[in-house]
């Protein structure tokens, strides 16, 4: 892992030799840990993480399965990601409570708070404690009609939790950048520190991209805050691989007004440049040659100065194919089900001109117009209620999804 930790008496001394004044400046306090690479943790993985690395954990993140006999020869699969603060430490968030079908009992939970980027994260946060269980988080045991299962605490999000269908709770199932706050101790002393996070839409996979936390106790920290005025963003994913573009992502950086991303084919000398407007963090970059590999970086503006660049990142465009349309594997569709209008983001496709349809389970072309590729919303409100695919199109490009319309 990369750790930056900063100083301000060695920062003085030091700050011509080792970080430049476009960095920004750093604030003294602030600990902050980019872990390099990320924590990936699928079902069945688990991680301790120590903020301060003093040898004593402080929260455990895991992803897992657990299959619940709830009676009538009914089973419940649940997979869940979890944030489990050890040694007395805090995740904030809300008690929730579940009972069963009797209602003989209650289970409770706390469903983590996902923080906004430059939240302050304080003592006013709802550092929750669970009634009548201690403050470590763990799993519960319970009885259900004579059956054990277990029940969990401060649980992040969990998916699959019905009996007629997929249900799925939390404020960080497809997050790309969820930040969840910890209350830890140092010695007697509580520190307050964030994780930011990756989780997928199935609660099967985390990653666990950069941490921090501020050295004073008792002292505040905003979300996202690493130390520094105006840091540098990092390496996020490629997506949308095709012949001629590729969509490139990255982390938000607080404090960032703009972006400034550099491409080039490996081996050229000169750079080709795309500005991005925070709060976007990803750019489609197009005009690319086939079966050639590209290399990229970004940096954030912060307004007074830019940071360093990130690393640099490579990816090899698809292979020299004429004719063939190129098939999008991911472009923004919100809400799913949706009521009345739904927002699609459509910059992901290289060309302006984007054409949208609405197929029933017919076959019948029930809605089309076309649209710039930008965020756009669209009305929905002379669309039956049902299932459709969406269908977006150019000459060259080619995205299509089930939605859901309950008007």
């Amino acid at each position: 892992m990369k750790k930056n930790t900063f100083n301000l008496l060695n920062y003085s001394v030091l700050a011509g030799a080792v970080i430049s004044m476009a960095d920004g400046v750093p604030d003294p306090n602030i600990v902050y840990t980019d872990t390099d690479p990320d924590i990936s943790l699928h079902t069945g993985d688990s991680y301790n993480l120590d903020f301060n690395e003093d040898g004593v954990d402080d929260v455990f993140f895991k992803v897992k399965n657990h299959v619940l006999n709830v009676g009538f020869d009914t089973y419940w699969s649940i997979d869940m990601a979890i944030a489990i603060p050890l040694n007395a430490n805090e995740v904030p968030g809300e008690i929730m409570t579940w009972s069963d079908w009797s209602s003989s009992y209650f289970k409770f939970y706390v469903e983590a708070k996902n923080f906004l980027l430059g939240e302050s994260i304080n003592s006013a946060a709802s550092w929750e404690d669970i009634p009548g269980v201690a403050p470590v988080a763990t799993f519960l045991g319970h009885k259900y009609f004579g059956q054990d299962f277990f029940g969990f605490v401060n649980r992040m999000y969990t998916s699959l939790w019905s009996l007629d269908g997929m249900d799925s709770y939390g404020n960080f199932l497809g997050e790309k950048e969820g930040i969840t706050a910890i209350k830890f101790k140092i010695g007697a002393n509580y520190h307050y520190g964030w994780v930011r996070l990756e989780v997928n839409n199935a609660a099967q996979k985390m990653i666990i991209k950069d941490y921090a936390y501020n050295s004073v106790p008792g002292a505040s920290i905003l979300a996202g805050n690493t130390g520094l005025d105006c840091a540098s963003p990092s390496y996020e994913s490629t997506l949308n691989i095709t012949a001629a573009s590729a969509r490139v992502n990255f982390t938000s950086v607080l404090g960032a007004s703009t972006y400034q991303v550099k491409y080039r084919k490996t081996g050229d000398v000169s750079w080709s440049t795309k500005s991005v407007n925070a709060p976007k963090s990803a750019v489609t970059i197009g005009g690319l040659d086939c079966n050639s590999t590209y290399e990229w970086k970004v940096r954030a503006n912060c307004g007074a100065a830019y940071s360093v660049f990130s690393a640099l990142k490579t990816f090899t465009t698809d292979p020299c194919r004429e004719g063939e349309v190129a098939v999008l594997t991911s472009v923004p569709v919100f809400p799913n089900p949706a009521v009345n209008e739904v927002s699609i983001d459509m910059s992901a496709f290289v060309e302006n001109n984007v054409t949208m349809e609405l197929i029933d389970m017919q076959g019948k072309t029930v809605f089309t117009n076309q649209y710039t590729n930008r965020p756009t919303t669209i009305a929905l409100n002379d669309i039956a209620g049902g299932i459709y695919i969406l269908k977006l199109h150019t000459t060259t490009e080619l995205y299509t999804q089930k939605i859901v319309v309950q008007n």
